[in-house]
């Protein structure tokens, strides 16, 4: 602060000294952990009729990291999604479809997948069986029902 003189002590310079560089030293550290991000877009259609794929998955994978970035088509079909500078692996997934897979993508600059065609997965399945039980107990208003299943006994004739 300033003395009596119009002189400013010593102690007070560096501590605003070191209170600016301080705050240089953050705001540069800041601006270099900023990354840039490009906008992916595209959509994702039916092969066979072009019908657009409401809800279809778009996933980004980035090469050594386990982390994902993942995006879902509008009803449209469309997709946008932001995404840092880097080499991907891109999957597009949807119900009863074949999945595509795009490998060692290197996003370097915003990109426009244009249609992307999924075209459905035409494997059956073996047999599907439904099973379904009773409930043992049942409770109703004013009411406890036991549901109990014949049960066979075999008599043995002496």
């Amino acid at each position: 602060m300033v003395n009596g003189k119009g002189s400013i002590y010593w102690s007070d310079f560096s501590r605003l000294t070191i209170s600016i560089k301080m705050f240089l030293f953050c705001a540069l550290h800041v601006q270099s952990q900023e990354t840039t991000n490009y906008t992916i877009t595209g959509k994702v259609i039916d092969a066979e009729n072009g019908d657009a794929l409401e809800y279809a998955t778009i996933t980004f994978n980035p090469k050594g990291s386990s982390q994902i970035i993942g995006a879902i088509t509008n009803h449209k079909g469309n997709f946008e999604i932001s995404v840092a500078k880097g080499k991907y692996t891109i999957t597009v997934e949807y119900l009863a479809y074949k999945t595509k897979i795009f490998k060692s993508q290197d996003i370097v600059n915003n990109v426009h997948y244009g249609s992307i065609e999924l075209s459905e997965d035409t494997e059956l399945l073996e047999d599907i069986k439904i099973i379904g039980e009773k409930k043992t107990i049942e409770l109703k208003p004013k009411k406890l029902i036991y549901n109990v299943k014949p049960l066979r006994f075999l008599l043995k004739e002496d």
